[in-house]
């Protein structure tokens, strides 16, 4: 009876805090919200309405390790004659970083490496992302979701259907999801990507 009881208290000690960690996380509605994403780059969040950054060029959010739910909204955003590495709404997502159900749309010029609609790189996990953003870089390792993927990157049911393309022809690793897969070539490890398309 006491290992009943027992047992019936844990498991509602545990939905308790099922029930709190999905309720931490913030509420994502305007483009200034956006940027507060960078006040706690380990914090849970969710996108609750779309966001056009307008004519503003987007400065990417620094290296992400919290997670980022897009709820199906879309955020659309520029970056403008960048010559900054690591370009895209994050600049990167690391190991215990999560991007997932999020729409990107707007362009990515310059002479920027490692540039993606997502991320420039990857090591954490983007899952059922949609990227329309156009990248067009000389500097090489650009891709549509990431312009490279890491060590522990994942990249899980994703499609790209924006313009890559490089401008200088000497540089390579173009990819339509990712421009360079580090994981696959220096860490001789499987390609951590299933379900994607461009």
């Amino acid at each position: 009876m006491k290992t009943r009881l027992l047992f019936l208290w844990l498991t509602m000690a545990m939905l308790s805090l099922v029930g709190t960690s999905a309720m931490a996380q913030t509420e994502i509605w305007t483009l200034q919200d956006l940027k507060n994403v960078k006040n706690n780059l380990s914090g849970q969040y969710i996108l609750m309405a779309d966001i056009d950054c307008g004519s503003e060029n987007w400065v990417p959010l620094p290296y992400f390790y919290g997670t980022f739910n897009g709820n199906g909204h879309t955020i659309t955003y520029r970056i403008t004659n960048s010559s900054e590495s690591r370009q895209g709404l994050f600049k990167g997502i690391d190991a215990q970083g999560k991007v997932s159900s999020l729409i990107v749309k707007g362009s990515i010029s310059g002479s920027c490496s490692e540039s993606g609609g997502i991320a420039g790189y990857n090591l954490g996990t983007i899952i059922n992302c949609y990227s329309a953003v156009d990248v067009n870089s000389s500097g090489g390792w650009i891709g549509g979701i990431a312009g490279s993927v890491e060590e522990t990157g994942e990249i899980l049911f994703c499609s790209a259907s924006g313009v890559i393309g490089d401008s200088n022809s000497s540089k390579e690793s173009v990819g339509g999801i990712a421009g360079y897969l580090l994981a696959y070539f220096y860490y001789s490890k499987p390609i951590l990507w299933q379900h994607c398309r461009h």
